[in-house]
Formats: C-alpha cells, sequence, structure tokens
C-alpha cells in the first residue's frame, strides 16, 4: 500500500513538473501574428530607405541603402551608403488586442570586404556604414496591427506613417507599423488589404 502511494505522488510530481517546464516553455515562445512581413522605413525626402523582413518567430533581415548622387569625389560622381545585417526581436508579449512589445536582441552587421569601394564602371563609391540603420538606436519596439485605433498612436508614428500618404480620414490601421520607442522611427508594412 506505501509502495502504491508513493508511486502515486511521485507520478504526480513528475506530471506537475513536466507541465510547469511545459507551460514556461510555451510562454516564451510567443510569436508574431504573421508568417513573414516585409517593413519600410523612409521619409519621401532624399532616396534613401532603411527595410525589414520580420518571421514569425521575431528573426528579422535587414538593410539600409542611401543614394546620394550630389557626394562625388575624384573617381566617382555619387555615392551610395548602406548596410545589411540580422538580429532577432526577443521578449514578444502581446500588450493589447492589436500591439505586441518587441525587445531587439543582438544585431549583426553582414561582413564586407571593403568598407569603401569605388565602381570603376559605373563611377559609384560605395561605403559600408558600421551601424544597423533603421535598428542602431532603439532596444524597446511596439508593433500595431491591423485594426489598431490611429487617433492612439504616439505622436511620432503618426507623423510617418501619415508620410506613406496615407488618408487622414482613416480610422484604424489597414497595415502593420513597427515603432521604435527611442527614436519615433516607423516602419510601414504597406496596406494590408492591396497585400
Amino acid at each position: 500500500m506505501k509502495i502504491k502511494k508513493f508511486l502515486a505522488v511521485f507520478l504526480c510530481a513528475v506530471l506537475v513538473g513536466e507541465l510547469f517546464v511545459y507551460s514556461a516553455a510555451y510562454a516564451e515562445k510567443e510569436t508574431l501574428p504573421f508568417s513573414k512581413k516585409d517593413f519600410e522605413l523612409y521619409s519621401g525626402v532624399g532616396g534613401w530607405y532603411a527595410f525589414l523582413k520580420i518571421k514569425e518567430s521575431g528573426k528579422f533581415q535587414g538593410g539600409y541603402h542611401d543614394y546620394d548622387g550630389g557626394d562625388s569625389g575624384e573617381g566617382y560622381d555619387q555615392t551610395v551608403y548602406f548596410c545589411n545585417y540580422t538580429g532577432k526581436f526577443k521578449s514578444i508579449k502581446k500588450t493589447g488586442e492589436y500591439s505586441y512589445a518587441l525587445k531587439l536582441g543582438k544585431v549583426t552587421l553582414k561582413k564586407v570586404k571593403k568598407r569603401v569601394e569605388i565602381g570603376q564602371e559605373e563611377r559609384i563609391r560605395y561605403v559600408a556604414l558600421k551601424k544597423p540603420y533603421g535598428v542602431e538606436k532603439g532596444k524597446s519596439f511596439i508593433l500595431y496591427c491591423p485594426g489598431y485605433e490611429i487617433s492612439k498612436l504616439p505622436k511620432k508614428a503618426k507623423e510617418w506613417f501619415y508620410g506613406y500618404g496615407i488618408s487622414e480620414t482613416q480610422k484604424s490601421l489597414e497595415s502593420y507599423l513597427l515603432y521604435n520607442k527611442k527614436t519615433g522611427e516607423t516602419f510601414y508594412s504597406g496596406n494590408e488589404k492591396n497585400a
């Protein structure tokens, strides 16, 4: 009888332990509400843009490209500043019906053979940046999802959002916005209705 009680208590302890481990693992693996999504950051002024290709897990590829036709010198007529990088948003937490809080994890710049190189045929100088432009100044981000009320967006997010040519009569988001809490820079996924 004592052996049966011992086995029952032991099995209960094992099951509770496994349930706790499973719950903790599940809680840590909250994902984003899409399998893969492309985001862009641009102001409409100048020839620059940054982009992020974000997966459901929070892993992403990103980059920056800035064409400067006025930046010329000996052997080149224009300059392109660029960088490419990979990284991951961690600690994904749903904070509302249409919003998620994200923490930026490690970001790794893609290595280049030469930081500055001049293309002889096209007479363009290519300059690789030392920082991952677009995410380098932030650690905390908010993902706003389609359906989020535009009037509740932070002021800086609205400025970027309307800069993408969105009508000011629109009441709720029809796209995803990724907002950098430190800088206010806001990536845009494009209109989901037309995707």
